[in-house]
């Protein structure tokens, strides 16, 4: 809420690591909640700037790159190019790692899909040493399919201060009946 006289302060901006991005993928349905609002029809949406995006994987149905040329954020080769905008310093003021979908092995005993989040984290972790500089970073979903990258996660988020959170994507997908949220 603004009082007389307040200005805004200017969207913070952020940066995307995902594996793919299709339409109802998991970087879609948080990261076009930045983009294109809570509904995804141009409204209000959350208060942040998305400014680059790593796509690990860009297949045939991909929308990341017309979304780029759409919103003029970067499209990255590399996680630290994302995270620095390709300077020696830190670009921005979050990190969403989202590691879901896309073609990679798996477990052959269970079929879990290996999906690269601790990659992501930790070349995430690399550019944050790099600048000497951390900002917060929320993981879709769980850390990892194994416990040791997981902890692995955790503890390296907790030497070096990083603001971490994980969670699901559920809370921003689409909502029937569709509700505000303030």
């Amino acid at each position: 809420r603004l009082f007389a006289g307040e200005k805004p302060r200017e969207k913070l901006p952020i940066a995307a690591v995902v594996t793919v991005y299709h339409r109802n993928s998991h970087a879609d349905v948080i990261v076009g909640k930045v983009l294109e609002g809570w509904k995804q029809d141009g409204g209000l949406g959350p208060d942040l700037n998305l400014v680059s995006m790593y796509v690990d994987q860009i297949g045939d149905n991909d929308l990341s790159v017309a979304l780029a040329k759409k919103h003029g954020f970067v499209m990255s080769k590399s996680i630290h190019e994302a995270l620095t905008l390709g300077t020696d310093s830190l670009a921005v003021a979050g990190v969403l790692n989202i590691g879901e979908h896309g073609n990679y092995p798996t477990v052959p005993e269970t079929q879990q899909v290996l999906l690269p989040r601790r990659r992501f984290f930790d070349e995430v972790a690399t550019t944050f040493r790099k600048c000497q500089k951390v900002v917060p970073v929320f993981n879709d979903k769980h850390l990892s399919c194994a416990w040791k990258d997981a902890k692995h996660m955790a503890d390296t988020a907790r030497e070096l201060r990083i603001p971490f959170m994980a969670g699901s994507s559920v809370p921003v997908m689409w909502r029937s009946p569709s509700a505000t949220i303030p």
